[in-house]
């Protein structure tokens, strides 16, 4: 970047002519000199630690993880061993994903060997950095002993740092993963090059954390607590994108909801509101929408060919109502061609049905 500061006034036209020929210049002499100095792994460490917070997805932060190890590393690839989306804890075999950013050409069939590697092998290490953090082989494994490491020796690996993504996990089943960079030249680590690793694994755990919470609290802030249906937000959203002469909107009331509350008690009436919009959604059709909209006021969005077809659809919500030993009260109004979508308190325009 170039700060410009003249003496004097100057006119307005020619300044950008001024400053390209300033750049020129002093990048023609940078030349001269050998160039800009060259940057520090910590400095590639901050630039790659910055970009991982701007990431926006899971996927982003683990591709860009793995893109920054292999820089910072200077080694030839960077996965990440992940546990399988449905592992849970008591399962028996551990099942391993594999994930990695897009290595040189070169570099690729390491990377498609590893993916060929044994899933009980790829779960060793997996475990081995779950358990104990940065673990790596140094030099050449016909030299040193690379016991426990044969399945990667095998595919090429000589060297390899491998460092948990995550700080603190003891087990496979409470971590996120771990951060393996390979090479297929003995090369020896020092300690510095693996801290920097580990500084960037707690960088991308931290930001898969925040992910996770922005997620937890984007899904309070537009569902229910109690049904864990969405409301407000959600609905109006949803309104906003109905197709005149094809969207329904079914307005729905629990009777006698208010006697529960007084003569059983809120705890009942949480009761009967939990079970009568488990037995509203499954009444409905797939792609369906179901919102709680107020105390014991439910509303169904539906896409429909026509009116009729919409007060089948409520009359099957009676039905399903009626099975939980309860009844309910659906006003049908279908959006017609030149309306706007209305608030649902005034969307309703049929008699209701029982």
């Amino acid at each position: 970047m170039i700060n410009a500061e003249w003496a004097e006034q100057q006119p307005l036209d020619g300044w950008e002519e001024t400053l390209v020929e300033a750049g020129r210049l002093l990048g023609a002499r940078l030349s001269e000199l050998g160039g800009p100095p060259a940057e520090t792994r910590s400095e590639q460490l901050l630039r790659h630690a910055l970009a991982l917070t701007s990431a926006e997805t899971d996927a982003e932060v683990l591709v860009r993880a793995c893109r920054a190890a292999r820089e910072v590393t200077g080694l030839a690839a960077a996965v990440l061993l992940r546990p399988a989306p449905d592992l849970l804890p008591e399962d028996e075999e551990l099942r391993v994903v594999i994930a990695a950013s897009s290595p040189e050409p070169r570099d690729r069939p390491l990377v498609a060997r590893l993916a060929q590697i044994e899933p009980d092998r790829l779960a060793a290490l997996l475990d081995e950095a779950c358990r104990y953090g940065a673990s790596y082989t140094l030099g050449d494994p016909a030299v040193l002993d690379a016991r426990g490491f044969e399945a990667l020796t095998a595919a090429g690996v000589r060297t390899m740092i491998a460092v948990p993504l995550g700080a603190g996990t003891a087990t496979v089943s409470s971590s996120v993963g771990a951060l393996v960079v390979l090479d297929e030249t003995a090369i020896v680590p020092d300690s510095a090059l693996v801290n920097l690793l580990e500084l960037l694994a707690a960088q991308a755990s931290t930001c898969l954390e925040k992910l996770t919470t922005l997620r937890r609290l984007h899904l309070q802030a537009n569902s229910d607590p109690l049904t864990g249906l969405r409301h407000g937000g959600p609905f109006g959203d949803r309104l906003a994108a109905a197709t005149p002469g094809r969207t329904a909107l079914l307005a729905i009331d629990i009777d006698q909801f208010k006697t529960v509350n007084d003569t059983l008690g809120h705890a009942a009436g949480d009761r009967v509101l939990v079970q009568m919009s488990g037995a509203l959604q499954q009444a409905l059709r797939l792609g369906d929408e179901l919102f709680r909209v107020g105390g014991d006021e439910f509303v169904a969005v539906v896409d429909v060919p026509s009116e009729a077809e919409a007060v089948r659809v409520a009359e099957r919500l009676v039905a399903a109502a009626r099975a939980t030993g309860r009844t309910i009260s659906v006003g049908v109004a279908v959006q017609g061609e030149e309306e706007s979508p209305r608030p649902p308190s005034t969307a309703p325009t049929r008699p209701s049905t029982r």
